[in-house]
């Protein structure tokens, strides 16, 4: 995490934009946990598949109410 907070300083510092970062063990839920992260934060999902289930559920549910 203090990774991505370094990354994300460094892009301010030299563009002036906010960064938003996800971290996880695979690409789909990378993306996944960018859009919750968004605006300018940080998501970390870590290898565990019982507390991903639950968000993936969570995450499925806020957007199906959203619409």
């Amino acid at each position: 995490m203090q990774l991505a907070q370094k990354i994300r300083q460094e892009i301010k510092d030299a563009t002036g934009c906010p960064a938003s970062v996800g971290i996880s063990y695979n690409v789909l839920l990378a993306r996944m946990c960018t859009r919750e992260a968004k605006p300018n934060g940080q998501f970390y999902l870590p290898f565990n598949p019982s507390e991903a289930v639950q968000q993936f559920i969570g995450w499925f549910i806020k957007l199906y109410l959203a619409h």
